[in-house]
């Protein structure tokens, strides 16, 4: 089988993390990356496409506050809007204690200190909700994708002030899913919220009874078109809450499921709070807002001024390119007993007429959005208009039941309306009415390139080489040095986070930060002997942070080894469906060892099949025959009760297929020059109806681009263009449905 060794290295981590799970624990492991560094620094996501550590203030002059606005948006709104008044999305002093300022102004809403984005509000009797974003989006397509941040689950109830968490398909200001007034929905969205405070005798879920405050989803919700639906969930636990304290959290997402866990105050292991039914979420990349709710927190007993903290936001995936948003002014006029005012009245008088500074060239952007927040008293549309040009009417996508009450809107803005630098926007209103808007944005979608993260460490650092224990190894002691090379782009303050997984146990063995290239584990936290773990280490320079190294695995020293695998050979083709498989005895066993035989499906992400056997061969049966012209990978691992040896190395095998392999024909094998947009070309096989084609990159030991054509070439498109001067690999192998032969022999190529 002559693929490249760090492809089988690379998926063999990814089989033995799911198989350790399996025969440790009993059950699957909840997730499909690798383990956080809860509430510690970081975000402890494998493949991160974003990670903001707020370090430092980074603030830029924008209604982001502390925050970079060109990384970050924030907005709010308040239910105290009635123009008749004088209240225009009003402001009331806040009191944020955690920064040690007791009021601020409205800019200020928002700080960075100790680390931590810290939020503040003053509800001034009714419901605001303070919401923040960063400008990269997600993208869970076809896969789940991971959230994650900590915060302090502080929660006083659905009464008073509770975080919550919401994904739009668009980039609106102050997106909240409700089913109260206050409800200002994007035209897709979903979201949970945070406010289920759980005693005993709750129905919050398993090991909720205690005296501490405990907290948990209360409702999680869809919204399609902008009609709001509750998404029926299970309630499955809960975690202490301790002010000042953060819990880390976890979303999973996918488009037919949504789960949320969360550890204790401080770390730990991750506890599942809730997971929904089946639901069928309409979009599968958006952003995510980090939201404060506070709803009249001071009638039942909390102040009105309650503040949040948050760290570690981040979520894995591609990295998409970034929008740039541009802020209109808050309107900041005053409005009586302290307030102040950040909206603006619209009305069917003269146009109300905004300004927006520092627009980048508009020609760098995929489209152009308007976004604001509109607070109607009737269901009518308004118009627009952007720097003297054409009036365009909003339309009125809400329905009729959603007036007095704030509503979110992103209305297309034609390109050839703006230029660089300051623009014009007018809004106004075609009968006799008085409305206010607010967090109006300009929006340039994807003109900010694929440069992500956020924070003040003067680059992102790149990925460390892990150099001990070496991949694979087998007789680890139980105390290991862990060591590391320097990442790229390092300077003398660079911090290197370590950390070990224990597969079985779910949870992080062993984490420690350092300026160092090395950090030993002590023996007060030594681990396990006979013991499979997981390592890597990740560099950050300040808020900026680089992806973490390649997991690579290790046994710890234990009195059995490793069984030899005798049949199928590696690389065979051609083996049954119902295959024998042998090993050779491993050392230390005896007449009580028993072996686990299992055999991995990469494609699927899964185990084809497992058996146990005290002997040296055991036979897949005829019920659980395996893929015909499918390959599979397949280990065996001895144990004597409790203790296990290592696991033998993982070996491919491909069964047998009626379908032909391709002859590759282009890139040549060895090409250098090569287009960073090659046509891949490769001979027909009798009888396939598609083709998969495969790009690996040796050094990122990735995938870099496949995809599944009828034709016998296809040329790799714009958005997936590989590196200038790197070496890659690359196969295509032949199906017929589901029925696939063998790949063709792996061939490299450099590009020019």
């Amino acid at each position: 089988m002559k693929r490249p060794r760090s492809l089988v290295l690379g998926t063999a981590c990814a089989i033995a993390v799911t198989l350790s799970l399996v025969s440790f624990s009993g059950s699957q492991s909840h997730r499909s990356g690798m383990p956080v560094a809860a509430a510690a620094g970081g975000c402890g996501l494998e493949q991160a496409a974003l990670c903001e550590t707020f370090d430092a203030p980074a603030g830029t002059g924008t209604r982001a506050g502390a925050l970079n606005g060109t990384l970050w948006g924030v907005s709010r709104t308040s239910q105290n809007t009635n123009p008749g008044q004088g209240l225009l999305d009003s402001w009331a002093p806040v009191t944020l204690g955690a920064c040690g300022q007791p009021t601020v102004t409205p800019a200020a809403d928002v700080q960075i200190c100790g680390g931590r984005l810290v939020e503040g509000v003053n509800d001034d009797g009714g419901v605001t909700v303070l919401a923040a974003y960063p400008k990269q989006p997600f993208d869970w397509a076809g896969r789940t994708g991971i959230v994650t941040f900590d915060v302090d689950l502080n929660a006083s109830g659905p009464h008073g002030a509770w975080p919550a968490f919401a994904i739009t398909d668009l980039p609106v200001p102050a997106p909240y899913g409700s089913a109260s007034s206050q409800a200002s929905r994007a035209q897709s969205q979903l979201g949970f919220s945070l406010a289920a405070t759980c005693g005993a005798g709750s129905a919050c879920g398993n090991g909720c009874a205690g005296g501490d405050t405990q907290v948990s989803v209360d409702s999680m919700y869809l919204v399609r078109r902008y009609q709001y639906e509750e998404v029926a969930f299970t309630p499955r636990g809960c975690v202490a809450a301790q002010p000042g304290t953060l819990n880390h959290v976890e979303v999973q997402l996918s488009q037919s499921q949504i789960s949320v866990w969360a550890t204790a105050p401080g770390g730990g292991p991750l506890v599942e709070l809730a997971d929904s039914g089946p639901v069928a979420v309409p979009f599968s990349r958006g952003l995510i807002w980090l939201e404060d709710v506070h709803y009249n927190a001071a009638k039942f007993g909390p102040t009105s001024s309650y503040t949040f903290q948050w760290d570690n936001v981040g979520f894995d995936g591609p990295r998409l390119p970034r929008d740039l948003a541009y802020d209109v002014a808050d309107a900041l006029t005053p409005a009586g007993g302290g307030r102040v005012n950040l909206g603006y009245a619209v009305s069917n008088q003269a146009p109300t007429t905004l300004a927006v500074a520092g627009l980048a060239d508009p020609g760098t952007a995929q489209k152009a959005l308007l976004t604001l927040n509109l607070f109607p008293f009737e269901a009518r549309s308004f118009q627009y208009q952007l720097n003297g040009g054409a009036w365009h009417d909003s339309g009125w996508p809400f329905g009729p039941d959603t007036t007095y009450q704030w509503n979110t809107l992103a209305l297309p803005v034609p390109l050839s309306e703006l230029h660089a630098g300051q623009n014009a926007i007018a809004l106004r209103l075609t009968a006799a009415d008085t409305w206010v808007v607010a967090n109006l944005d300009l929006i340039l979608v994807g003109a900010g390139g694929t440069g992500g993260g956020g924070g003040t460490g003067g680059g992102a650092p790149g990925t460390v080489t892990l150099l001990a224990p070496p991949e694979g190894s087998t007789t680890v002691s139980t105390t290991p040095t862990l060591s590391w090379s320097a990442a790229s782009g390092s300077t003398v303050s660079t911090r290197y986070t370590a950390v070990i997984w224990d597969p079985a146990a779910n949870a992080v063995a062993f984490q420690s930060t350092t300026t160092a290239l090395s950090v030993s584990v002590p023996a007060g936290s030594a681990l396990q002997s006979g013991h499979f773990y997981y390592y890597s280490v990740q560099a950050c320079n300040g808020t900026d942070c680089g992806p973490g190294a390649r997991w690579e695995g290790f046994t710890t020293v234990s009195g059995l080894g490793a069984p030899g695998l005798v049949s199928p050979v590696e690389g065979a083709v051609g083996v049954s469906l119902t295959p024998t498989i042998r090993w050779t005895a491993a050392s230390g066993a005896g007449g009580s060892t028993r072996y686990t035989a299992y055999v991995w499906d990469p494609d699927a992400g899964a185990l084809a099949w497992q058996g146990t056997s005290a002997g040296l061969s055991t036979s897949v049966p005829p019920d659980s025959a395996l893929q015909p012209g499918h390959f599979f990978y397949y280990t065996v691992q001895a144990c004597n009760g409790g203790e296990c040896g290592p696991y033998a190395r993982w070996e491919g095998f491909t069964t047998v297929s009626e379908l032909g392999t391709p002859t590759l024909l282009s890139p040549a094998e060895g090409a250098t020059g090569v287009s960073t947009r090659p046509t891949l070309s490769w001979t027909a096989v009798a009888g396939a109806n598609q083709y998969n084609a495969f790009v690996w990159d040796p050094a990122k030991s990735s995938m870099a681009y496949q995809a599944t054509i009828s034709a016998q070439s296809v040329r790799i498109p714009q958005s997936s263009a590989l590196q200038s001067g790197h070496f890659y690999y690359y196969t295509v192998q032949a199906c017929a449905d589901t029925n696939c032969g063998a790949s063709a022999r792996w061939e490299g190529f450099t590009t020019q």
